[in-house]
């Protein structure tokens, strides 16, 4: 089943700079896909417009099955319920522990108090960082801050999850571990 579809998009901001142009492209349900692209090319862009953080400005995405265009601001959240992101800066806060973080994302979406504790064990399990719940952001490395921000994006168990360079602020090592971290969420079924 077809999950992601861009059909002739196009993104020109204000001042006429052309990030995106005709592109068409289908992703199916439990696809693994990496874009390769120089800076500035239009990777992010594209990125933002899947999960309409911006507006496309010619073409249709369709999000399993939804054209993302017709959906009103403010039924975005049902969307975005769908769709896991992780960022290029980990976007961690830093006075809240690796627990208290993840847990955020669940207070967000209103989800029931009494499954948020074994939600968020079970997902500090899946990224490997069980034993890093109590920690703050700052006594992690690069890597298990990736791997918190990745948490904080799966607590939801979305059928999609984007990455925005993911591994672009780590070394060569913590690189291959959230690759692999994210092959193995890839194999649970979620399209990355």
């Amino acid at each position: 089943m077809t999950i992601i579809e861009c059909k002739n998009v196009g993104k020109v901001y204000r001042r006429g700079v052309e990030a995106i142009r005709d592109l068409s492209f289908t992703i199916e349900e439990g696809e693994f896909v990496y874009l390769l692209g120089a800076s500035g090319s239009g990777k992010s862009t594209l990125l933002k417009t899947l999960y309409r953080d911006e507006a496309i400005s010619s073409g249709t995405v369709m999000i399993d099955e939804r054209d993302i265009s017709k959906i009103k601001v403010r039924d975005l959240h049902k969307l975005r319920r769908d769709i896991g992101i992780i960022f290029q800066e980990y976007h961690l806060l830093p006075k809240k522990t690796v627990y208290e973080n993840v847990r955020f994302a669940l207070e967000i979406l209103a989800f029931p108090e009494e499954e948020m504790d074994a939600r968020i064990r079970q997902t500090l399990t899946l990224v490997e960082l069980a034993d890093k719940a109590d920690c703050y952001p700052e006594e992690l490395s690069g890597g298990q801050q990736q791997r918190v921000a990745i948490a904080r994006a799966l607590i939801n168990e979305p059928r999609i999850l984007l990455a925005d360079e993911p591994t672009g602020n780590l070394d060569p090592r913590a690189s291959m571990e959230i690759f692999r971290l994210l092959m193995r969420i890839n194999r649970r079924g979620t399209t990355v």
